[in-house]
């Protein structure tokens, strides 16, 4: 601010006198407040300290939210898949208990149906014999559906136990086991010796089962049937088993969708089955940790390889 000195030079006498500090009073603090009462000027003001404290924990709550938001999302997802998780096992136990009670009765029909095929034979009854056969043709795929839903339950449920298990000698006691009608041609076998793999052995048996029985089913109308398995071996200790025939095959192009349950790419009329198999194969080896790939081409074969090792 300009002295005085220096403005009575250039103004009138009045106006420095008005513009001095000294010529102004000091204002005077009021010490009532509107309603008259008397308040002491240097006392906080009533109620913004508590206004600020009471906003600093909002404010700060609001702010570690959005620090601690993964960690946030990451518990929440973890709880959503620990619900799902206890619903699937819900599901599995409740297919467990549906199958078990269907499988009774479909054994007595079968049982039935058998006993009065038996009868119309003897008694020369065409017509009541082609009735009963598509009768018990029925409860039998009633039958492998309702057992493949209860392996697929088992194949879940419990806990692995592995071992180490003689693939070979599993696969020639599976192929002793498979059905094979008395009509069609003789298999030519081909298993690799003395492959050794560390699975769950009743896991691994039923999924060896389901791989051969399959093979076996699509080379029916082969002239020359074969069968083939084989483990391949890349080191590091990984390795991989093959079954391949030389059967019908498929198209490539839809090999993912073999691995679905009751999904069949092939007439049901031509070949029997539950499309069960390859989708139990495929929670098997999934539950291992392992993978499973098919490949094939229509009317020239088909292999399926797996491991139960990840994928390297």
């Amino acid at each position: 601010m300009p002295q005085p000195a220096a403005l009575s030079a250039r103004f009138h006498p009045a106006v420095v006198q008005a513009l001095s500090p000294r010529s102004r009073p000091a204002p005077k603090l009021s010490t009532k407040n509107s309603q008259g009462e008397r308040w002491n000027p240097r006392a906080p003001v009533a109620g913004a300290r508590r206004d600020v404290v009471d906003r600093q924990p909002a404010q700060l709550s609001a702010t570690w939210q959005v620090l601690d938001a993964p960690a946030l999302l990451a518990t929440h997802l973890d709880q959503k898949l620990a619900d799902l998780e206890r619903e699937n096992r819900d599901l599995d136990a409740f297919a467990r208990e549906v199958a078990h009670e269907i499988r009774t009765p479909i054994g007595q029909v079968t049982a039935i149906a058998e006993l009065l095929l038996q009868r119309a034979r003897a008694h020369e009854e065409s017509d009541l014999c082609r009735w009963l056969e598509l009768q018990l043709r029925a409860t039998r795929c009633m039958g492998e559906t309702v057992q493949g839903l209860l392996d697929h339950a088992r194949a879940k449920a419990g806990t692995l136990n592995p071992e180490w298990v003689d693939l070979s000698a599993l696969c020639h006691q599976l192929r002793e086991e498979l059905p094979l009608a008395s009509d069609r041609r003789a298999v030519r076998w081909t298993i690799q010796p003395g492959m050794q793999i560390h699975a769950d052995p009743v896991l691994v048996a039923l999924l060896m089962r389901n791989l051969l029985s399959n093979a076996l089913k699509y080379t029916a109308h082969c002239e020359h049937p074969a069968i083939c398995v084989r483990m391949n071996t890349c080191g590091a200790g990984a390795w991989s088993v093959v079954v391949e025939d030389n059967g019908s095959g498929f198209d490539e192009a839809r090999a993912q969708r073999l691995f679905q349950p009751f999904v069949r790419l092939h007439d049901p009329q031509s070949f029997h089955g539950t499309g069960v198999g390859l989708s139990l194969v495929k929670r098997i080896v999934d539950r291992h940790g392992g993978w499973i790939a098919a490949h094939g081409r229509v009317d020239a074969g088909a292999s399926f390889e797996f491991s139960l090792l990840p994928r390297a």
